[in-house]
């Protein structure tokens, strides 16, 4: 059975393939910020490294690719390159 870490990456590999990036980075926790969000990606902080690319521009892109996903009620770039994440309500 997936947890629902797995069902967000699941979601966020969408993101993360419509910006052209490799969806392995697309790995997710519970946000160490719960006042900004529920859960959280930094996977384009490792990306950017790899593609010597700005991991803010990569974290705009995943969420533009996601601005559509009723999965999430908000997804959100965040500096340095954070991906702030909080669930639909009707998803839940």
């Amino acid at each position: 059975m997936k947890t629902i870490i797995n069902i967000i990456e699941d979601e966020l590999k969408k993101g993360f393939s419509k910006a052209s990036i490799d969806d392995t980075f697309a790995k997710v926790g519970l946000s160490n910020r719960p006042d900004l969000c529920e859960y959280q990606c930094n996977g384009c902080l490792a990306a950017a490294k790899a593609l010597k690319k700005n991991p803010l521009e990569l974290a705009n892109k995943v969420v533009e690719g996601l601005r559509d996903n009723e999965f999430f009620e908000s997804v959100e770039a965040a500096a340095p390159g954070f991906i702030n994440i909080k669930i639909s309500g009707t998803v839940l």
